[in-house]
Parts: structure tokens; C-alpha cells; sequence
């Protein structure tokens, strides 16, 4: 029905926000530390390409629950 998919993607958008928000809030550290020198360039990259699977579990539970919604 509507209600669901307008539940579904609201989620799903805020699922994606945060967790866009939760990169780039690690990419700004990463940024003062290399400012600083207290951080290689390559670790730096390294952490920042490894930043959006760390919420890859995140993503995949919202999408299991709304298939599992319309399922319903």
C-alpha cells in the first residue's frame, strides 16, 4: 500500500543520511589529522575507502526489514 512505501522509503532515506553523515564526519577527521601530520596519506585513504562498509551492515538491515514489511 502507500503507507508502506511512504514508510519505506522515509527509512530508507534516513538510513542513507545517516550513515552518508557518519562518512563524512570520519573524511573531516581524517582531513585534521592529515592537516596535523599526526596521519599518513595512505592510511588516511585506506580508512576513509573502508568507512562506508563499516555501515553496509546498517543499509542491509533496513532493506531485509522493509522487504520483510511488504512481505506482510
Amino acid at each position: 500500500t502507500m503507507k508502506v512505501l511512504r514508510v519505506s522509503f522515509l527509512s530508507g532515506f534516513m538510513l542513507e543520511f545517516l550513515a552518508s553523515i557518519a562518512v563524512a564526519i570520519v573524511a573531516v577527521t581524517i582531513g585534521f589529522r592529515l592537516l596535523d601530520g599526526s596521519l599518513a596519506l595512505t592510511v588516511g585513504l585506506f580508512v576513509l575507502l573502508l568507512a562506508p562498509e563499516a555501515y553496509l551492515p546498517l543499509r542491509q538491515v533496513g532493506v531485509q526489514f522493509h522487504a520483510a514489511a511488504e512481505g506482510v
